[in-house]
């Protein structure tokens, strides 16, 4: 069975459950990997875990404790996440200190040194590593460096590239690789029995092929709007003379649509 319910990572959370044993799990992490194949979720997962009351000896979370209950409703005082705005290009600088007027007097790296209201740690999870400006990255450095004692960060992107030597420098870098295209169609086909999703087996394992080791670029070639899009651009494509300037057209209304979309978050 895959380390609370998450599929491919199973060798990772080995790795945090003897860290955890031996009293070894760092100050702070840099998760990489392609998009989609579930860093995000397993970062939350962790967080779970590491504030469980009761966890068992492979670091899975009881689920049913007064820190589980908070950290599943999303209300837990010592779990901290910050994600980029959806509007916003970068992480905006007052989510890691405060606005202007309360510099240093509110923000993640300010609620880090509070002392934790109910689990014995304190966790914060940063999604969109990839998008610190440098002033914003250099504003972690320190909290990196020295996290408050008992304290675990976790940075979550994409490539260690993206990243500024500095802020790669102080963490413990994890690398996540794309999930095999078994484990995706696994997952999608246990989502289509709880969800009553009608693709088919064939359609499951075509989507699962194409999905370059992404579940989330799965999830969005089983879509409806995907699907049909995709029969409506075969159509285009089989026409005689080929149809270019509406191809075009077309193929770039649901490029810039796609792009409003907010970004998935369920497996990132």
């Amino acid at each position: 069975m895959a380390w609370q319910d998450i599929e491919g990572h199973d060798a990772i959370a080995a790795r945090f459950a003897a860290a955890e044993v031996a009293g070894r799990v760092a100050g702070s992490y840099l998760f990489v990997g392609p998009p989609g194949v579930g860093k995000g979720t397993f970062a939350r997962s962790l967080a779970l875990a590491l504030v469980c009351e009761r966890p068992t000896a492979d670091l899975v979370a009881c689920r049913s404790c007064r820190s589980c209950i908070q950290a599943l409703a999303g209300t837990h005082p010592d779990i901290d996440l910050v994600e980029k705005p959806i509007d916003r290009a970068t992480i905006p600088l007052e989510l890691l200190i405060g606005s202007p007027d309360q510099r240093l007097r509110e923000g993640l790296c300010w609620r880090l040194l509070l002392r934790p209201a109910i689990a014995h740690r304190k966790i914060a999870i940063l999604l969109d590593a990839d998008h610190l400006s440098e002033e914003a990255a250099n504003c972690l450095l320190k909290t990196l460096e020295e996290p408050p004692p008992g304290a675990v960060i976790i940075l979550v992107g994409t490539s260690l590239q993206r990243q500024l030597p500095t802020i790669r420098s102080r963490c413990q870098t994890i690398r996540f690789g794309p999930l095999s295209a078994a484990t995706i169609e696994h997952v999608l086909s246990r989502e289509s029995q709880t969800e009553g999703n009608t693709s088919s087996p064939a359609e499951l394992a075509a989507a699962a092929a194409a999905a370059d080791g992404s579940l989330q670029r799965a999830r969005l070639l089983l879509s409806d709007e995907v699907a049909t899009f995709r029969q409506h651009l075969i159509g285009l494509l089989e026409r005689q003379p080929l149809p270019g300037v509406e191809l075009s057209r077309e193929t770039l209304a649901v490029v810039e649509a796609a792009g409003k979309e907010a970004p998935l978050r369920d497996f990132d």
